[in-house]
């Protein structure tokens, strides 16, 4: 089925004001699917373009990637599709701002929370059971952020990974799924760096599980 081909799409993030006050200007053109980088001297596209499932520029919001892009994987998990979504890119390109926000946009974590929430309220058939795991990966370790860093297994079973006797936290609304995932940004390795002060020095995991049972519509 088409959901289950990967999906690559690019956010162009816009130029922070350090970047402004040194008359830096952004060095690609891009137009539906394609991008390609341009030389603002010559005025003249240069190398070969990319093609991506995706491509945002940089006034796009937020809420219109979430929209686009992990809108229907959301949806999907509910049908028991798993569905991954990965954020990727060098330090300061945006990464954290995509995934948590701002206290004025919303990130893709709380939109995600509150469009998951929205769908499941909404469902009176069935009864659903919300978990969340904190995963870290750093020097090909892997830690539980939300049991003391303790070292976490990956087991195979019926040829799919997971992490082994990872401490679940059960969530009961959008808030609270909100807040556990922050515990990423309070506990993860940092380390700074003349692009970011606060650079991750390591890869983190917010991993969702979704349980339902049918509701007893059975009259007594």
């Amino acid at each position: 089925m088409e959901g289950d081909k990967v999906q690559v799409s690019i956010r162009v993030r816009p130029l922070i004001q350090r970047e402004k006050d040194a008359g830096d200007t952004i060095n690609w053109k891009y137009d539906k699917n394609l991008i390609q980088a341009y030389n603002p001297e010559t005025k003249c596209l240069t190398g070969q373009p990319y093609t991506f499932d995706g491509i945002f520029h940089d006034k796009v919001d937020t809420a219109e990637v979430y929209h686009q892009v992990v809108s229907p994987i959301v949806e999907k998990s509910l049908q028991g599709y798993n569905g991954t979504v990965l954020c990727y890119g060098q330090t300061s390109s945006g990464k954290t701002h995509t995934l948590y926000g701002t206290e004025k946009e919303d990130g893709i974590i709380s939109l995600t929370a509150k469009h998951l929430f929205q769908l499941i309220n909404g469902d009176e058939t069935r009864t659903y059971y919300i978990r969340v795991g904190l995963l870290e990966v750093y020097n090909e370790k892997v830690s539980d952020l939300l049991n003391n860093g303790s070292h976490v297994e990956i087991k195979d079973k019926n040829g799919v990974a997971f992490p082994h006797d990872l401490k679940e936290l059960e969530v009961f609304n959008s808030q609270e799924m909100l807040s556990a995932a922050k515990t990423v940004q309070a506990k993860r390795k940092i380390g700074e760096t003349q692009m970011n002060k606060e650079s991750s020095r390591s890869h983190t995991i917010v991993r969702i599980l979704i349980e339902s049972v049918p509701n007893d519509n059975e009259e007594e």
